[in-house]
């Protein structure tokens, strides 16, 4: 008996997938802004960025099954160079407005500004979310699932 195409999504299409595809599309975003930097017009650079982010992607896949060849390893570290760098002026000129940073302040005390020590390791564990979080999610299972 065939199955029918909504049975087949609802066994590929996951929460998980749907979140690695949001989070992809994030990733590309930040590659397509770099593009766009770079003074490429934004309708050129979309696509560009999308290309680029994709081919990343699947250089990557290598360092995220164990082979830790130098080129998976310098494309990674570019992706996260890229994401980080894209996001850095929001979180360096933000994060110390925002509500988690004063409840951060009110429980210790301390009104001070976050370092730049603290936002640039918040901006790269950003950026290494945005490089591994789509792999990881699509390929998980869930222990009730299998």
């Amino acid at each position: 008996m065939q199955q029918s195409i909504q049975q087949r999504l609802t066994e590929k299409v996951t929460d998980n997938r749907t979140w690695a595809a949001i989070l992809w599309i994030m990733a590309c975003f930040t590659t397509a802004l770099f593009v766009y930097q770079l003074e490429i017009p934004w309708q050129y650079a979309v696509p560009i960025g999308v290309g680029i982010q994709g081919i990343m992607s699947a250089i990557e896949q290598t360092v995220w099954r164990g082979k830790y060849s130098p080129i998976g390893l310098v494309v990674l570290g570019f992706d996260m160079y890229i994401n980080s760098s894209s996001i850095w002026p929001w979180i360096r000129d933000n994060f110390g407005k925002t509500d988690a940073w004063k409840m951060a302040a009110d429980m210790t005390g301390d009104k001070a500004q976050p370092s730049f020590i603290f936002l640039l390791g918040l901006t790269l564990a950003a950026g290494f979310v945005l490089a591994r979080g789509p792999e990881y999610l699509w390929n998980w299972v869930p222990k009730n699932k299998g």
